[in-house]
C-alpha cells in the first residue's frame, strides 16, 4: 500500500490525522476475516412507501432516461468501475489501497464521483415506477440485471464501489426502497436467488458501513448519511444496538453539525439540504414504526428541525431553483424532482408547521441574510466559524435576483477531481461576488487536494436591521491588520440596492468581481460612463459605480450543473490605492432607474 501525497500532507499539519489513518487501516484489514451472515431483511419494518403522499411524489417526477450528470448510459453492458464521461477505467483493488491510488490521481482526467454517480442507483426507484404503474415484466428483468451485474462486478471490499462509506449508504437506500416499490406490488416478483443474492449484498454493506462510519477530520454529511444507512440497515436486520446508536448520531447532529438558527456549518447550500432530506427520512421511518418510538427519551429535536428546514425554506428562489453556494455536487438520498416538493413532502409527515419566505429574514448568529420585497431577493453571504471541506471563499458575496429572474449569481462548483486549475478557479474569491483584496485568497487552496484548504478567513456581523421600509446588513473580514466591511441597504419602496465597501489598513490593490449569467445583457450607458445597464427577459436594472473605478467586462465561466459549464458574464471593477490611503469607502448601487 502507498500513502497519497495530499495524506501525507494532512498528516504532517495534524498528526493525530496520522493515529486515525493507522486505526482505519489495521480495521480494514480486520474486516477481511468478518464473517457475514446470511440474515434475510424484515422489509416489513420500513415504511416509508406506505406512505401514498410519498408515493405519489415520487409518481409524479419519473425519469425516462437512465443518466449520469445528464449522459445517458446502455444499461444493457453496464461498467461499474469506468467513468463514462472521461473514458477511463478504475483499477480493481482493495477498497483501503484504492482510497489512496484515487486521492493520489485526484486532477489526472478522471472524476470518481462519476463511478460513484452511477452507482448509486437513483434511477432504480424509476424502474420500479415504471413497474408498479404498468405491470410490465420487462421493467423487473431490467432491474434483476442491473443488481445482478452491480454485485458481479463490485465484489465485497473489492472495488472503487466500495472505497467510500457514504457512496455504499446511498446506494443500499436506493436498492432498498426501488425494491420495495416493486414488492409492494407484486410480492412474487423476485425468485429465492435473486433475494438471496440482493440480502447479502445488503449485509455486506452493513458490516462496512459499521466499520468505516466517516467522522475524521470532523463528522459532515458523510457522517450524516453514514448513519442513515446503518439505521435502516439495522432495521431490516433487527440489530437493536445500531438501531439506537445510529439514530441518537443522527440526532445529536442536528445541533453538532448545526447552529441555533439552523444554518450548517459546511457552506453549502447542497449540502445543506442533503443533511435535511437524511436526517427527516430517519424521523419518518422512526415515527411511523411503534417499535421504534421510545427512542430518544430525553431529547425534543422538533424544535432544532423546526429552524433547519426554515433555513433551507429560504434557500429556495423559486419553485426549482435555490441561492447556490458552496461546493454543490447535486447529492441527494433519492433524487425526486422537484427538490423542493420532496423537501415539503418529508417535513409534512413529520410536521403540520408551515413557515412564510417572503419577507426578510436574518440569521443573526450564523450572519445569512435575505433582504426581499416584492421584486428583490438577495442572499448576503457570511460563512460559519467552523472549518470545512466544502466552503468556497464567498465571505461578503452576495446573490440577486430580480422580479424572478437571476441578476448576480454564483458560479458554481463545476467539478471535483477532474482539473486543479478549474476547481481553484471556482473555489477562489475573485470568483464571487465580493473583493479581492491585496491579491490575498480567503482561505488558502490547496491544488493538489479538492478538499483541503486552511487558513480560513472568519466574517463577524456588525450591523442588522429589518424595517418595512429599509433593510440594512454589515458584515466585516479581517486580512490581518487590513479589513473590509461591506454593507447592504436594500430601499424596499424605491427597489433599490446600494452595497456601501470600507477598507482599513495597507490597501495597496481592490478587485470588486459580479457574476452574470448569460441571459443577462449588459450595456454602458455612453453619456455617463459609470452606469451600466443589465437586462433580463426585459427586466431592467441600473448599475451606478463610483467615477473613480475602471471596470470592464469580460466573459467568464459558470457552472449550471455538476459537470457543466458555459459562458457567462463577469464586470470586474478595479481600484489601486496609489496614494497609500488607509481608509478607502465606495458605494455601488443596483437599481430600477436613475433617478431612484
Amino acid at each position: 500500500m502507498f500513502i497519497s501525497y495530499s495524506r501525507i500532507q494532512k498528516i504532517i499539519n495534524n498528526p493525530i490525522a496520522g493515529f486515525w489513518f493507522l486505526y482505519q487501516y489495521i480495521k480494514a484489514k480486520r474486516l477481511r476475516y468478518i464473517k457475514i451472515k446470511k440474515t434475510l431483511p424484515d422489509f416489513k419494518n420500513i415504511f416509508l412507501i406506505d406512505n401514498d403522499v410519498f408515493l405519489k411524489l415520487i409518481e409524479s417526477g419519473v425519469n425516462e432516461e437512465i443518466k449520469i450528470f445528464d449522459t445517458e448510459i446502455d444499461m444493457q453492458n453496464i461498467n461499474w468501475n469506468y467513468d463514462y464521461l472521461n473514458k477511463i477505467n478504475i483499477p480493481y483493488k482493495y477498497y483501503f489501497d484504492l482510497r489512496e491510488w484515487i486521492a493520489k490521481n485526484s486532477f489526472k482526467g478522471f472524476d470518481i464521483k462519476n463511478v460513484w454517480e452511477l452507482s448509486r442507483g437513483y434511477y432504480l426507484k424509476d424502474i420500479a415506477i415504471k413497474f408498479y404503474q404498468t405491470n410490465d415484466k420487462e421493467y423487473i428483468e431490467l432491474y434483476k440485471y442491473i443488481i445482478n451485474s452491480w454485485i458481479e462486478q463490485n465484489t465485497y471490499l473489492n472495488s472503487s464501489n466500495w472505497t467510500n462509506p457514504m457512496e455504499v449508504s446511498i446506494r443500499v437506500l436506493n436498492w432498498i426502497l426501488s425494491f420495495q416499490i416493486i414488492v409492494k406490488k407484486d410480492q412474487n416478483a423476485f425468485d429465492q436467488d435473486f433475494i438471496d443474492k440482493f440480502s447479502l449484498n445488503l449485509n455486506q454493506s452493513f458490516i462496512f458501513l459499521i466499520n468505516n462510519i466517516e467522522q475524521f477530520p470532523f463528522k459532515s454529511n458523510h457522517y450524516i448519511v453514514d448513519n442513515l444507512g446503518i439505521f435502516v440497515l439495522s432495521i431490516l436486520f433487527n440489530n437493536q444496538y445500531f438501531v439506537k446508536k445510529s439514530f441518537n448520531n443522527l440526532i445529536k447532529s442536528l445541533d453538532t453539525q448545526f447552529d441555533c438558527n439552523g444554518v450548517d456549518f459546511e457552506n453549502s447550500s447542497n449540502y445543506q439540504l442533503l443533511k435535511l432530506e437524511a436526517i427527516m427520512i430517519a424521523i419518518i421511518i422512526k415515527k411511523q414504526n411503534e417499535k421504534l418510538r421510545e427512542i430518544p427519551k430525553k431529547y425534543n429535536y422538533l424544535e432544532q428541525l423546526n429552524k433547519i428546514y426554515e433555513f433551507c425554506k429560504y434557500l429556495f428562489k423559486n419553485e426549482k431553483e435555490i441561492f447556490n453556494f458552496g461546493d454543490n455536487d447535486e447529492t441527494q438520498i433519492y433524487d425526486i424532482k422537484p427538490l423542493k416538493n420532496k423537501i415539503e413532502c418529508l417535513y409534512s409527515l413529520i410536521s403540520d408547521d408551515s413557515f412564510l419566505t417572503n419577507e426578510s429574514r436574518v440569521f443573526n448568529d450564523s450572519g445569512y441574510g435575505f433582504l426581499k420585497n416584492t421584486d428583490f431577493n438577495i442572499l448576503f453571504l457570511r460563512s460559519n466559524q467552523k472549518n470545512s471541506s466544502h466552503f468556497h471563499n464567498d465571505l461578503l458575496s452576495f446573490q440577486l435576483n430580480y422580479k424572478g429572474s437571476d441578476f448576480f449569481i454564483d458560479p458554481n462548483t463545476f467539478n471535483y477531481n477532474l482539473n486543479s486549475e478549474k476547481r481553484s478557479y471556482y473555489v477562489s474569491t475573485r470568483r464571487h461576488n465580493t473583493c479581492f483584496v491585496n491579491y490575498q485568497e480567503q482561505s488558502k487552496i490547496n491544488k493538489n487536494d479538492p478538499f483541503f484548504r486552511n487558513n480560513q478567513k472568519k466574517a463577524t456581523v456588525q450591523k442588522q436591521n429589518i424595517t418595512d421600509l429599509r433593510d440594512e446588513m454589515t458584515l466585516k473580514i479581517n486580512y490581518g491588520g487590513n479589513s473590509h466591511t461591506r454593507s447592504l441597504i436594500l430601499h424596499k419602496k424605491n427597489n433599490k440596492l446600494t452595497i456601501f465597501d470600507t477598507f482599513n489598513g495597507n490597501i495597496k490593490d481592490i478587485e470588486w468581481n459580479f457574476y452574470l449569467p448569460k441571459s443577462v445583457q449588459i450595456k454602458n450607458d455612453l453619456m455617463l460612463k459609470n452606469i451600466i445597464v443589465l437586462e433580463n427577459d426585459s427586466k431592467v436594472l441600473i448599475m451606478e459605480i463610483p467615477e473613480m473605478l475602471s471596470f470592464q467586462v469580460q466573459n467568464s465561466y459558470i457552472s449550471s450543473q455538476y459537470n457543466q459549464e458555459a459562458l457567462g458574464t463577469n464586470i470586474k471593477i478595479h481600484y489601486k490605492n496609489i496614494d497609500h490611503l488607509q481608509n478607502l469607502s465606495f458605494q455601488i448601487n443596483i437599481m430600477e432607474n436613475y433617478l431612484k
